[in-house]
């Protein structure tokens, strides 16, 4: 009965540490990111390019935000707005880097999110669904539903 009591106690002892040893595992690998304060701009009639930003913050390890989609738009770009000998340029980035614990902007006058071919149906305040993708260093990617308020020129 002993030998019997030992082997079952062994089991219970040993399923008990894979399974601490997998949970620790898991919640250390993924990455968090949480999204606020989403908005596009709408642009004055007869255009059909808008702005948009966020927040973005980033919890466990480094991220890279890569893509961002919306149904109310042809594409969605990354830019960065930078003043050089009193010159405004803007390109276009591919990727965007956000460190462990850091919060990013994207904003007027800095990063933000280029909307082509905007929907003309939208009107202020209605609000639409961004799926924005977030890429690991490991190449692990996830896609989170970010939603996004619509607002007239001249607000924010």
């Amino acid at each position: 009965m002993k030998p019997q009591f030992n082997l079952l106690l062994s089991v219970l002892l040993i399923g008990t540490v894979f399974a601490s040893c997998d949970n620790n595992r898991s919640s250390s690998q993924n990455a968090s990111v949480t999204f606020e304060n989403a908005f596009v701009i709408l642009p004055p009639p007869s255009r059909q390019v808008a702005m948009g930003g966020f927040s973005a913050t980033v919890k466990n390890k480094d991220v890279y935000l890569v893509d961002v989609k919306t149904n109310h738009a042809k594409s969605v770009e990354l830019h960065d707005m930078t003043m050089a000998n009193g010159i405004m340029k803007m390109r276009k980035l591919n990727r965007l880097k956000i460190k462990k614990d850091e919060t990013i902007q994207l904003q007027r006058g800095g990063k933000h999110l280029m909307f082509f071919e905007l929907d003309p149906k939208l009107k202020p305040r209605d609000n639409i669904i961004l799926l924005v993708t977030v890429e690991e260093r490991s190449g692990n990617t996830k896609i989170y539903e970010v939603e996004a308020k619509l607002l007239e020129q001249g607000v924010k």
